[in-house]
């Protein structure tokens, strides 16, 4: 390529991050419209998706939707800080998985690693969720 040092290429914005522009797909402000990611061109609701859903449905405002939003992840969370379990009838049963710490490998240098205990949050799907998704 003329006019670049020993063949190099300009990086565009999008080239600039492999991160940037992760989202692709159609963005427009139409609260039904979906975003489309690069990784599975699966659908996705995010969280501010899901207030609009709420204030529409049950016809309050944003800033109420957002707050009960807010208030029933909040109180999710702390449950599950607490080592509860949280089951909703119909839908599924969030709880807290905890891992022991074991010796793995690092695979770039095969040095041996300490990898701490860690709890991971696991979500099982109720049967009426999955008899709604299977029809």
């Amino acid at each position: 390529m003329e006019g670049f040092a020993s063949g190099s290429v300009p990086k565009t914005p999008a080239m600039a991050s492999p991160h940037r522009n992760r989202h692709i797909g159609v963005h427009d402000t139409n609260p039904g419209s979906r975003v489309f990611t690069n990784r599975n061109l699966e659908q996705m609701m995010n969280k501010s998706e899901l207030i609009q859903s709420l204030s529409e449905r049950i016809k309050i405002s944003n800033d109420e939707a957002s707050t009960i939003v807010d208030s029933f992840f909040d109180s999710m969370r702390d449950a599950l800080l607490r080592g509860d379990r949280i089951e909703i009838r119909g839908f599924g049963s969030f709880k807290i998985k905890q891992y022991e710490g074991y010796v793995g490998r690092n695979p770039k240098t095969g040095e041996s690693v300490q990898v701490k205990p860690k709890k991971m949050p696991f979500f099982k799907a109720g049967k009426g969720l999955l008899d709604y998704l299977n029809g």
